[in-house]
């Protein structure tokens, strides 16, 4: 793996650690409980779009001593009439990933309450972690709201005064963000996906959670007791 491809563009549409905060304290009623767990766990993780709308709650450890999520697949919605589509994620990049503390009580009240709130029913382990309002995998126009959310936020909608944000901001922060925190690249490109192609290396990732795990808590997001939005 080449280094220049871990962060492309070195600072291009990616937010910085003061505009993090600024996005996931932010306790405006515009943006609504759905997408404030959905960017606050996408800069948590790095994960694509395609791989957030994948996840069910299966996927994830909530409960466990170290509560992790696992990224084994993507959805796409290029079926016959706009269907979803599951295969595995961009460059069968199969991982596992620890959760932030901020993340992981974002994630707990997502499923407990805001979750039922926004269906009308508990989750079972097969339902959509962010479904549309029917239960079905989200179509919604992600870079759109995304930039809502920033407006909202009181932050800019473009980078550099011309360049569009899109949700992929998302991904290119959290590796811009754990760099900044002298994070070593071999781990921020298996946090990425941009390792463990193969079994060898998923095997590689299984026994190094630990030094995952240490690598997400430095993450510099707000705290859980920041997060006001959050009962």
């Amino acid at each position: 793996m080449r280094p220049e491809r871990l962060i492309e563009c070195s600072g291009i549409r990616n937010l910085t650690k003061e505009q993090v905060n600024q996005l996931l304290s932010c306790k405006a009623a515009e943006i609504p409980p759905f997408r404030k767990v959905r960017n606050l766990v996408a800069i948590a993780t790095g994960c694509r779009l395609g791989e957030i709308r994948a996840w069910t709650w299966s996927d994830f450890q909530l409960d466990a001593a170290m509560p992790t999520a696992r990224v084994f697949r993507q959805v796409q919605f290029s079926g016959a009439d706009g269907e979803p589509v599951s295969k595995d994620p961009k460059r069968h990049s199969h991982r596992v990933i620890p959760l932030h503390p901020s993340a992981m009580k974002a994630l707990r009240w997502w499923k407990t309450t805001g979750w039922h709130e926004y269906v009308g029913r508990d989750p079972t382990p097969e339902d959509p972690v962010f479904p549309s309002p029917t239960v079905e995998y989200a179509t919604s126009r992600a870079p759109d709201l995304f930039r809502a959310d920033l407006e909202t936020a009181e932050l800019p909608r473009v980078f550099d005064g011309k360049h569009p944000f899109t949700f992929h901001a998302t991904r290119r922060t959290f590796m811009s963000l754990l760099e900044a925190e002298g994070v070593p690249r071999e781990l921020i490109g298996a946090l990425a996906g941009h390792a463990g192609k193969g079994v060898a290396d998923r095997h590689y990732i299984a026994k190094n959670l630990g030094r995952f795990n240490e690598a997400v808590s430095k993450l510099p997001l707000p705290t859980p007791d920041e997060l006001c939005w959050v009962p």
